[in-house]
């Protein structure tokens, strides 16, 4: 049975995996409400301090996409004869 697990990575995303996944694909962070921001122009904004982890995720999310592409056997294809046979 695959049971689903919540978690949150070393870089505070949280990442729903299941028990026999070890690589499972990072989520992006949560956008803030567009009220977030105070407008008193704190260094950082919540905006910012948002973009900077969506930088984070996109950054890890391309590499696990790498990942699996490296994970993932290439198709072979099953005709072996060549076409000069014919």
């Amino acid at each position: 049975m695959v049971r689903v697990v919540d978690r949150v990575d070393a870089v505070g995303f949280r990442v729903n995996a299941t028990t026999d996944d070890d690589d499972p694909r990072p989520e992006p962070p949560a956008p803030p409400d567009a009220d977030a921001c105070c407008g008193s122009g704190c260094s950082p904004c919540v905006f910012d301090v948002y973009e900077d982890a969506r930088e984070r995720y996109l950054e890890m999310l391309r590499a696990w996409q790498e990942r699996q592409t490296r994970r993932t056997p290439q198709r072979t294809s099953k005709r072996s004869t060549p076409a000069s046979h014919f």
